[in-house]
């Protein structure tokens, strides 16, 4: 910021005080050039040298006191502002010095609020000069108001008492578009807006009635028929017998400072919906962590019954029917853990034309034929970085949104394209980072949304469907994937004109994988080894102790890390896999497993949560595996035999990492 400089005099007798305020002005913004001063007659020959802007002075100096300073200074004539810096004083004291005319006083104790002040009496010392010097050319030169008028950037003109134009500027034209002689002895109600006329002539009548200046914000029309806000400051022009003869007005264009306040509040509203928006993924994450819990238990004892009653025995059907349930209950929480950002993602260097080319014909099943469905994949597509699972449950979620918008039929586009955010772009969102992205979009030609939608179309539960027709998921699920893996989304829409959502990721240099299909595993799932279960839940060490004992394993178990650590140091035998919750009390499972790996280093290690927490910090062991509850008991039995046959032995790795969330 640019410093300002300014010339003081300073009238205290305590050299260190004054140091003070000096310390405290340049602080503030100011270069100084000031003069110290503690005598009347030291005052008096400061002030015949003239040019000081500012005159602070002590509340009582040894031989005079603040009145004595003030009364020398305006002796001198100089319009000077006075402000007394000086120790508490009573309230009495404080009334005593603004009646003397002191413009303000400060106390010693709170000189921080000194440069405010000092700035304030400038701009109005600076202010009462420009009005002076106005009134003195008009009441001199009508000609010499003219080359005042005629070189202002703002609109000035002259009225009389009852809003005829007497006088416009010539900027009028640039401005409104009116020649100036076009409104010359019109009233004002012929340009200004009907809803301020009131306020117009309120403004008129206080000035007439004795108001110095008087600011208001109004509409004016433009030539062409548009309404342009403008700031208007009004004054009294008075005859030689002080009579009030005209209202000076001057009248600013403030179109640009509206649209930045707009811009403004536009960002504060999207904060704020972005702050709510997180508060409710916490939530939602932290509900589906503690389903998710709950849900294994069902899913864990439902497998259990089921291998050993049989598919065939009496009650079997009513127990699958539970697993099946907590199935679907799983989809429901898996939304909610895509919206909070708490997914434990795989991400890869994919080509996203190769993904929606992948799915393409899934998609034209889906929508029905009643739409018109196309696809524009730029040929040069980037590549980005993400899981792509997820890429296509955004893909397929979009795509079922858009036909539920256009019952009656109607056509979607899927369009890929790159897109360059250069860091002065009008097009980028405040948000977004200037690089290269890759852009998915899709776009539908069905109803369309109001503005009160589209600020909550992302929202979990939130639908505009009918009840039983859709959860309100599944644009939450779209966003919670999008952010999670790095990218940006936005919406646009009008009611009868269709809704374009479109997707920025950033693209990555790399090259995108091949990807085969990984070939069923046949190996069998039996096993004979030892695993040290770690669980904090007790339900979900019993219906795991179950699950691993089925297949053969032999199992310890310990209710937090810190259990499970102590138990692994005192056991005598081969400890062959570890399986850990990663949230527990005392310590948890990605510091259990950096302690045991130096403490055994043929330690296997499985993770399992019931969400995937973005602030853990998920270090891991080279060809350690991670498991998301709920999971089904052959999904462990699996997971467990491709962990225990891998050929390569557990190492700890800090530059390696599991899967984790990233943030937006």
């Amino acid at each position: 910021m640019a410093r300002r400089s300014l010339s003081a005099l300073l009238i205290e007798d305590n050299p260190n005080d004054v140091e003070l305020v000096v310390a405290e002005l340049e602080r503030s913004g100011y270069d100084l050039r000031f003069e110290h001063v503690d005598s009347v007659e030291r005052l008096q020959n400061a002030l015949a040298e003239g040019g000081w802007e500012i005159v602070l002075c002590d509340y009582n100096v040894p031989g005079f006191d603040f009145r004595d300073g003030l009364a020398i200074v305006i002796e001198y004539g100089h319009d000077v502002p006075f402000i007394v810096v000086s120790g508490t004083i009573g309230e009495e004291a404080l009334a005593a010095v603004i009646r003397a005319g002191a413009r303000d006083y400060v106390s010693k104790s709170k000189l921080a609020h000194l440069g405010f002040v000092v700035a304030r009496e400038l701009e109005e010392v600076a202010s009462r000069r420009a009005h002076r010097e106005t009134e003195e050319a008009l009441r001199r030169s009508e000609e010499r108001f003219r080359l005042l008028a005629e070189n202002s950037n703002d609109v000035i003109l002259l009225h009389d008492l009852e809003g005829r134009i007497v006088y416009v500027s010539p900027s009028v034209e640039r401005v409104f578009g009116y020649p100036p002689e076009e409104l010359v002895g019109l009233g004002m109600d012929k340009f200004v807006h009907p809803d301020d006329l009131l306020r117009v002539q309120a403004t008129i009548a206080g000035i007439v009635a004795g108001s110095q200046t008087s600011a208001i914000t109004t509409l004016v029309r433009h030539r062409q028929g548009s309404w342009i806000p403008v700031e208007s400051a009004s004054s009294a022009i008075r005859g030689d017998g002080g009579e009030i003869e005209m209202i000076l007005a001057s009248l600013r264009d403030i179109s640009e400072r509206k649209l930045a306040e707009a811009a403004r509040e536009l960002l504060e509203e999207e904060l704020r919906q972005a702050q709510k928006m997180e508060a409710v993924g916490q939530l939602a994450g932290g509900i589906a962590h503690d389903f998710n819990n709950l849900l294994t238990v069902i899913r864990g004892y439902t497998d259990i019954l089921l291998s050993r009653l049989g598919r065939e025995a009496k009650g079997s059907g009513e127990i699958a029917e539970i697993g099946r349930a907590a199935e679907r209950a799983m989809q429901l929480t898996g939304q909610l853990l895509a919206y909070s950002r708490k997914q434990v993602l795989e991400p890869r260097v994919l080509d996203l034309n190769r993904v929606v080319t992948k799915i393409q014909a899934m998609l034209g099943r889906l929508i029905g034929e009643h739409i018109e469905f196309s696809t524009a994949l730029a040929e040069d597509l980037g590549s980005i970085s993400a899981d792509a699972g997820q890429i296509e449950q955004i893909i397929m979620n979009l795509v079922v949104n858009a036909r539920d918008a256009m019952p009656e039929g109607g056509t979607l586009l899927l369009e890929t394209g790159n897109l360059t955010l250069a860091e002065l772009s009008t097009d980028r969102r405040p948000d977004m980072p200037p690089g290269d992205y890759v852009v998915f979009a899709v776009s539908d030609s069905g109803q369309g949304m109001d503005a009160a939608t589209v600020a909550r179309v992302f929202e979990p539960f939130y639908t505009t469907k009918a009840r039983g027709e859709g959860t309100g998921l599944g644009l939450a699920t779209v966003y919670g994937i999008v952010t999670q893996s790095g990218g940006y989304i936005e919406v646009e829409s009008e009611p009868g004109l269709g809704t374009s959502f479109r997707i920025y990721f950033p693209r990555v240099a790399e090259e995108a994988e091949a990807f085969s299909p990984k070939p069923p595993d046949e190996r069998p799932l039996i096993g004979s080894e030892t695993i040290l279960l770690v669980e904090d839940e007790e339900t979900l060490r019993r219906v795991g102790r179950q699950m691993l004992e089925m297949y053969g394993y032999t199992v310890l178990l310990a209710a937090d890390g810190a259990a499970g650590l102590e138990l692994a140091q005192n056991y005598p035998d081969l400890i062959q896999l570890l399986m850990t919750d990663i949230l527990m009390p005392k310590m948890g499972g990605i510091e259990l497993a950096e302690r045991l790996s130096t403490l055994r280093p043929e330690l296997k290690v499985l993770y399992t949560s019931g969400y995937n927490d973005s602030g853990s910090s998920l270090q891991r062991v080279e060809g350690a595996r991670y498991l998301q509850k709920p999971y089904a008991m052959e999904e462990l039995a699996r997971t467990l035999r491709e962990l225990l046959d891998s050929a390569h032995p557990a190492r700890w790795s800090r530059s390696r990492r599991l899967p984790t969330t990233r943030r937006a």
